[in-house]
């Protein structure tokens, strides 16, 4: 309930950012740093704590986190202009889809890096 209830918020202060504005107020690119986006963090969390079901791609993006965290960032910057370039893709299934494909990118790129043996340490 309070994921709905946040994004529900989430989605009236973009509306009402735009409208201030006078411009798009994108709440994937731009609500990184509001309360509501905290909120779901935290529910997320919470959400999955008791999760026991085995899965292998749950299992190897959760062996990762730290890598992923580390080089989320690097490929934001390069993927990220791209996609505010065309506002068409700024779209619920666009996000949704885009944040799979960023999570399993960023996976594949970690689990390369920890294949290296000068550095496969750092991601551990």
């Amino acid at each position: 309930m309070a994921i709905v209830l946040s994004c529900t918020f989430l989605w009236l202060l973009g509306i009402s950012y735009s409208k201030v504005n006078g411009a798009v107020w994108d709440v994937v690119w731009e609500g990184y740093d509001t309360v509501p986006t905290l909120v779901n963090i935290l529910a997320l969390y919470v959400l999955v704590l008791n999760f026991n079901h085995r899965n292998v791609v749950i299992e190897t993006v959760s062996k990762n986190t730290l890598g992923i965290y580390l080089i989320h960032e690097i490929i934001l910057d390069i993927l990220g202009p791209m996609v505010m370039k065309h506002s068409s893709l700024r779209t619920l299934w666009f996000n949704i889809i885009f944040t799979i494909v960023f999570v399993l990118l960023c996976t594949s790129v970690a689990e390369f890096i920890k294949r290296i043996p000068i550095v496969k340490h750092l991601l551990i």
